[in-house]
């Protein structure tokens, strides 16, 4: 009879295994749980969430520690090793999340001292000919004739405001959109403007480019779902001689 106790130590301690939830096994080179939602029902909200979480993130991809990314390791055979897995991702979500917010407080912090005394605003933009745009540039009226140069330019029209109480004599920086189907803002324009912009004054002026792309093209008509227009101010020279930089 005693022979057959270590036997029975076994067969318990592997019922008590494999009742255990967190050792029941995901499945193999797929997201879906729904073979394994017996198992994911008897976990917590908290940790079910965690090990769908897993599951989606790493496609259901599983590679050997040796092969695995250290960052983002898709090691996990159990739940329990994916609800550890996930944790720790999310945690380095949350540093990198961070760290990332604290570089952008910085370059804000640069930027808001040439944003407080420079503002410029985009009016509209459009698609002119070429020798509009040259009328427009100069602020020349123009009439159109048999002969003008009808080549496409993107133009946008923007509105410069000084801010500040003193004269602003020249600055440089760049307006891009933001573009939400894209990683990459759309570059609208690259300024250096070096005519006096009078203190708390306004003045209107143009940019152009005949490069179109079909980016600029969905630009026109957007209704500002898509794109976000941003201003960045580079460097700023006052009259006074005072100059500001952000850094950019």
């Amino acid at each position: 009879m005693l022979k057959f106790i270590p036997i029975l130590i076994v067969l318990v301690a592997l019922s008590i295994y494999k009742l255990d939830p967190y050792n029941a096994k995901l499945p193999s080179t797929s997201p879906d749980l729904s073979s394994v939602e017996d198992q994911l029902a008897r976990l917590s909200t908290e940790d079910r969430k965690q090990v769908e979480a897993y599951a989606k993130r790493s496609n259901g991809q599983f590679l050997p520690p040796n092969m695995a990314d250290p960052d983002a390791p898709f090691t996990a055979r159990t739940f329990g090793e994916a609800i550890k897995l996930e944790q720790e991702w999310q945690k380095k979500m949350v540093a990198d999340q961070a760290k990332t917010d604290a570089l952008k407080a910085q370059r804000q912090a640069r930027l808001d001292p040439l944003l407080n005394t420079l503002n410029i605003n985009l009016i509209k933009a459009d698609i002119v000919g070429k020798d509009e745009y040259a009328a427009l540039y100069y602020h020349q009226p123009y009439q159109e004739t048999a002969t003008s140069d009808k080549t496409p330019v993107f133009v946008v029209y923007l509105l410069l405001q000084n801010l500040s109480d003193e004269t602003i004599s020249e600055f440089t920086g760049s307006i891009h959109a933001n573009d939400k189907e894209s990683p990459l803002p759309m570059n609208i324009c690259w300024l250096e403007h070096k005519e006096e912009l009078s203190p708390n004054s306004e003045k209107e002026i143009v940019c152009g480019s005949t490069r179109i792309s079909a980016e600029q093209q969905a630009f026109l008509t957007d209704n500002g779902e898509r794109f976000e227009v941003v201003w960045e101010p580079h460097h700023i020279k006052l009259a006074s001689g005072r100059e500001l930089d952000s850094g950019l």
